[in-house]
C-alpha cells in the first residue's frame, strides 16, 4: 500500500506540474489574442492540445491507481480520492489533501482562463464579421425606394475610394 500511495503522490505532483504549464500557456495565449498575433495563437493552441492530451493520460493513470489503492484499503470499487485519503496515515493524508486542493484550485483557474480566452476570440471574430457586413452592404448593389415610391438602384454613386485625390 505504501508503494501505491507514493506512486499516487508522484502522479498527482506530475499532474500539478502539467497543469501549471497549461495555466502559463493559457495566459500567453490570452496576451497573444489581445495583441492580435494570430500565428502565435495557433502555435499556443497546438501546445495546449499536447498538454491536454498529457492530462488525459495522467487522469487515466491516476484513476487506475486510486482504484487499486481503494482495493488495497478494502474500500468499495467506486471509491474517490477523498475517500481514499481518509484511510491513510496523517503524513500521506496531509500531502494528498494539499495536492488535491491545489489541483482543484488550478482547475478552476483553467476554466476561467479558457472562458475569458473564448470570449476574447468571439469578440474579435464578431468585429471582423461586422466589418465584412459593412463592406458587403457598401459594395453590393441594392435597391431602394425613390421618388413616387418606385424602386431605384441605390448604389450607383457609392465609392469607397475618391479618384479625384
Amino acid at each position: 500500500m505504501a508503494k501505491s500511495v507514493q506512486e499516487l503522490i508522484g502522479l498527482l505532483t506530475d499532474n500539478d506540474r502539467i497543469v501549471g504549464e497549461l495555466l502559463q500557456l493559457l495566459e500567453e495565449e490570452q496576451e497573444s489574442i489581445a495583441r492580435l498575433k494570430g500565428e502565435r495563437v495557433e502555435e499556443m493552441a497546438g501546445r495546449i492540445r499536447d498538454l491536454v492530451g498529457q492530462l488525459e493520460s495522467a487522469a487515466r493513470n491516476i484513476r487506475q491507481l486510486i482504484l487499486r489503492l481503494a482495493e488495497e484499503l478494502g474500500l468499495p470499487s467506486g471509491a474517490t480520492l477523498s475517500l481514499v485519503i481518509t484511510k491513510l496515515p496523517l503524513g500521506q493524508k496531509t500531502t494528498l489533501e494539499e495536492l488535491r486542493s491545489r489541483l482543484l484550485e488550478r482547475g478552476e483557474m483553467i476554466n476561467r482562463l479558457l472562458e475569458f480566452n473564448r470570449e476574447l476570440l468571439e469578440g474579435g471574430l464578431q468585429a471582423v464579421n461586422n466589418s465584412l457586413q459593412f463592406f458587403r452592404a457598401v459594395m453590393t448593389r441594392s435597391n431602394t425606394y425613390g421618388g413616387q415610391g418606385q424602386l431605384v438602384d441605390g448604389s450607383a454613386g457609392i465609392r469607397l475610394v475618391n479618384r479625384e485625390a
